[in-house]
């Protein structure tokens, strides 16, 4: 009986430990500080808070300062609603200067535009024509990144796109 004790004692142990050594390592495993984003983190309405370039374009780091003075406030208070179904929608500010044109020029989103996220791409189809980004989303902020390569200067710059939650 005694030795059945210790048995007993010893696989409880045993089991004890390893019980221990599976939650430590899983503890240990490598963490995703950037989990692929989900439709249901664009689902929203939302307005463009920056358009960051990198490198510097001329000095510049945020193009959106330019737009954005040149349109007013109207174009920093348009809002971009991502719906469950795909679809978009842009609304400006009544009374503004600006129109869709400026804002598809700028976002490359209408009222006309189907989204979608595969992976951790926002992709957008107008028509025949289809755009993506890298897409990024945490918290209330949500960025699009491309990187595209300007043929007066031959520089490669990294544009990203800057949402804040409205």
């Amino acid at each position: 009986m005694n030795q059945s004790l210790r048995l007993r004692a010893t696989r409880l142990s045993a089991l004890s430990m390893m019980l221990m050594l599976s939650l430590v390592l899983f503890q240990c495993g490598k963490k995703d500080d950037d989990p692929t984003p989900s439709s249901a983190g664009v689902e929203g309405t939302w307005k463009m808070t920056a358009l960051r370039v990198s490198p510097a374009y001329n000095g510049v780091t945020d193009l959106f300062q330019g737009p954005a003075l040149f349109l007013g406030a109207c174009f920093a208070d348009t809002k971009y609603t991502f719906n469950a179904n795909g679809t978009t929608s842009v609304a400006a500010p009544q009374g503004c200067a600006v129109d869709e044109d400026d804002i598809t020029d700028q976002t490359g989103v209408s009222d006309q535009t189907k989204w979608s996220v595969s992976g951790n791409k926002i992709v957008f189809t107008t028509g025949a024509d289809k755009e993506e980004y890298d897409l990024k989303l945490s918290g209330n902020t949500m960025e699009w990144s491309f990187t595209e390569t300007d043929q007066t200067d031959n520089k490669t710059y990294t544009y990203t796109i800057v949402f804040t939650k409205a």
